[in-house]
């Protein structure tokens, strides 16, 4: 898992998870408030696991550490983490938004790092 973070020194981290795997989540959390970086949630299910997950005292985020999706662009782009869902690549996703499914558009600028930690789901996956 620190392998996004040490090719990332200058760079924004988006990761693409399951929603349900709180347990990484948490993992990521942790690694970004250890590099001194802000986290931000993409993605319904995301949102709502996270804080249900926290609610039940499954997560624990440091004050100050989470962040909007709004306010992303208010740091720079090595300071912060989006942690989104999507991470079987399939149409709609969270990653959508941000040009991660296509070729890379530049809508999150040329200083980012994605990493999906899951290939896309063989079911998922259009064959041409």
């Amino acid at each position: 898992m620190r392998s996004p973070f040490a090719r990332a020194r200058n760079k924004r981290i988006i990761i693409a998870t399951f929603a349900s795997n709180i347990y990484r989540v948490q993992q990521i959390i942790d690694l970004a408030v250890e590099d001194g970086r802000k986290v931000a949630f993409s993605g319904r299910k995301m949102v709502n696991n996270t804080a249900m997950a926290q609610e039940l005292g499954y997560m624990h985020i440091p004050e100050g550490t989470l962040i909007s999706v709004d306010e992303l662009n208010q740091y720079p782009p090595e300071q912060v983490v989006l942690v989104t869902t999507g991470s079987q690549g399939e149409p709609l996703s969270a990653l959508e938004p941000y040009g991660l499914l296509q070729p890379p558009s530049g809508a999150c600028g040329p200083r980012r790092l994605h990493h999906h930690l899951r290939q896309p789901h063989p079911l998922r996956t259009k064959k041409a």
